[in-house]
């Protein structure tokens, strides 16, 4: 399943664009912005994800409604998403030093995120790698470009709601035997 709206907002906040006391890159999710960025800036866009790590988890908890008529089931399952961060330049040797600086900001704060309170981790990279240039017509500049794809682990949950059994109606005949 799909990451939630609260987990893409954690992991796009988490997302390390202060990469120096003077170098602040302005992150965008990609399909968003329509006029022309700034440059140097990253892009940001999930590649894939509700990849399943491992088994369903049957019947984390129940719970049970206060006045006893419903009882709900709670299942989940670890998923993985994949997620890259495309940085922009004018300047090839620009890129290629912000892509080193995002990289290993990039491990050191793991986007920020306790892995038991967001339910989400941060579990690794792909090395940066070379995305092809394009020319942008309006600064007739070619913009440079790498990109990192980073994973995370998160958890997808959801519920199975049921009626209880409230009374069991028997009727029993007795017969004598030998």
């Amino acid at each position: 399943m799909t990451l939630s709206p609260a987990q893409w907002t954690s992991i796009f906040e988490g997302i390390p664009n202060e990469l120096a006391e003077d170098v602040t890159l302005p992150k965008t999710r990609a399909g968003q912005y329509h006029n022309q960025p700034e440059y140097p800036c990253m892009v940001v866009s999930i590649i894939s994800q509700g990849i399943p790590v491992g088994e369903i988890q049957r019947d984390i908890y129940s719970e049970l409604s206060v006045d006893k008529k419903l009882r709900t089931n709670w299942y989940g399952q670890l998923q993985r998403a994949r997620i890259s961060c495309v940085i922009e330049a004018l300047d090839i040797t620009q890129v290629e030093t912000l892509t080193s600086l995002f990289y290993t900001l990039l491990y050191q704060a793991e986007l920020g995120l306790n892995p038991v309170c967001n339910n989400i981790q941060f579990r690794g990279t792909d090395p940066p790698q070379y995305a092809p240039p394009y020319r942008n017509e309006l600064l007739k500049k070619f913009v440079h470009r790498r990109a990192v794809d980073f994973f995370v682990e998160y958890k997808f949950k959801w519920s199975v709601p049921f009626d209880t059994i409230q009374t069991i109606d028997i009727d029993i005949d007795l017969i004598e035997s030998d």
